[in-house]
């Protein structure tokens, strides 16, 4: 399941700006970069970009299957996310064996850890 346009995070200026300035919490299975957005008069959904290197497999069709198991996460979670958040996410090598509970479960204590998410 893909996300929808509104909350995917395309350009490769934030991603970088994630990385060097973003809150980053690590997780067996994940990194996750995330940044507040200045406020505006009108909220901005939460954005979302998934990373997947060639490190944690070589094969399209693995990091693929990741992608789409994260993707699946995030769209359980995305009612329950502050608006005005980037939030990247970067699968590690544990990533493999995961299952989508887990990955799921992970997400969600990150994303509560940085505030970004609210309510249970």
């Amino acid at each position: 399941m893909a996300l929808p346009k509104v909350h995917r995070l395309r350009d490769r200026h934030i991603f970088e700006k994630l990385r060097k300035q973003g809150l980053r919490r690590r997780s067996k299975t994940m990194t996750v970069w995330a940044l507040k957005r200045n406020p505006s008069p009108t909220p901005i959904p939460t954005q979302f970009g998934v990373a997947i290197s060639k490190k944690v497999h070589k094969r399209a069709v693995v990091r693929n299957r990741i992608r789409r198991r994260i993707h699946s996460a995030i769209v359980v979670l995305r009612d329950r996310l502050q608006p005005d958040w980037c939030i990247r996410i970067s699968a590690r090598d544990a990533s493999l064996d995961c299952e989508y509970s887990q990955f799921l479960q992970e997400l969600e204590t990150i994303l509560s850890e940085i505030e970004v998410l609210h309510g249970r």
